[in-house]
């Protein structure tokens, strides 16, 4: 009898540990699936939201942008710019009077300098005789007068030192003064102003081409035998959302190089501002770079209009490029 209790009681025990490790596990595989659930509810929202998101944009804001971009480009392009009027206006002679001036001050005064140290003329020697002892003799006697001469030569010369150094000194002061009033080597403000405001414009039309990427990646469909007309659609739209962000890319890369070679033109201004080609070629370089940045907000517009016009007119295959499915053909 007690080993028959005994029995009983590990069989019990034995059962009832099987069953509470039996309803972790569905515990646990409860969880899984609801987590899984949830996880899949969030990334169909989360692409859901980005579909609607990014249809609108491409039906609402690209003809919006399209309409801003061509009313601030035709405001642009019928006013002239300072670099313009600088370049075929009155501002024609880069070189500024003052400029001139200073210049002309600190020729003269190197002139000067060198005239103060005496130019020395050379004496031919070709018609010289040799001396004799009595000669040389005499000269002995002659040396000590020669050398008081000599020591009055270079107090002389001491002086004109002190008055070319004074001279030097006076003409690079007049030469920083003038560099300092020189327009050439200021900030050009207004390019710089077109600078940001056409580099936010690329920086929008980037950020809307990733979206538009996105959107249509995300309506590719699974590889499949047949009836792929419209997958090709797709990666010809895809290609030509790529090209269109390696170009605004490139030109934000490009944008420094405008300052790097205007700094280098200014400290060529700077080391020799009597020379008036490099004041010439810094507004050539400022006008090369107001046009490029319209050019680039033309092509801005040019690229929106081209966008929502293909978009528009392939987005039944671009959202449903295998068609739709619940049709059936049938061949007779």
């Amino acid at each position: 009898g007690k080993l028959s209790i005994s029995s009983t009681t590990v069989c019990a025990s034995t059962m009832a540990s099987t069953e509470s490790a039996t309803n972790d596990k569905n515990t646990n595989t409860n969880n899984a699936q609801k987590e899984a659930e949830a996880t899949k509810k969030a990334l169909n929202s989360f692409k859901s939201d980005i579909i609607e998101r990014t249809t609108v944009i491409i039906k609402e804001y690209l003809p919006i942008k399209i309409v801003q971009l061509t009313s601030l480009f035709n405001e642009i392009d019928a006013k002239q710019t300072d670099i313009e009027k600088l370049k075929f206006g009155e501002g024609s002679d880069t070189v500024s009077p003052d400029v001139g001036a200073s210049a002309d001050a600190v020729a003269a005064t190197e002139l000067n300098g060198v005239e103060s140290h005496g130019a020395k003329n050379p004496t031919t020697n070709k018609n010289k005789k040799k001396r004799s002892f009595n000669e040389m003799a005499f000269d002995d006697k002659d040396n000590k007068s020669t050398s008081n001469e000599s020591s009055n030569k270079n107090a002389r010369k001491g002086k004109n030192k002190a008055s070319t150094s004074t001279t030097t000194t006076a003409a690079t002061e007049c030469k920083e003064t003038q560099l300092k009033c020189n327009a050439h080597c200021e900030r050009n403000e207004e390019i710089e102003r077109f600078i940001v405001m056409v580099k936010k414009e690329v920086e929008e039309l980037i950020d809307y081409l990733d979206q538009i990427q996105l959107f249509i990646n995300l309506h590719t469909p699974k590889i499949e035998d047949g009836n792929n007309f419209g997958v090709e659609i797709q990666e010809n739209m895809k290609s030509m959302v790529s090209t269109g962000q390696l170009s605004a890319q490139d030109f934000l890369r490009n944008i420094p190089k405008w300052h790097t070679l205007r700094a280098k033109l200014i400290s060529k201004v700077m080391k020799y501002p009597n020379l008036a080609d490099y004041q010439k070629s810094i507004i050539e370089l400022d006008y090369k770079q107001m046009l490029n940045l319209k050019h680039c907000l033309r092509d801005l517009r040019n690229n929106y209009l081209v966008l929502y016009d293909v978009l528009i007119k392939n987005w039944d295959r671009i959202v449903k490029p295998k068609g739709d499915k619940n049709i059936t053909f049938q061949i007779y």
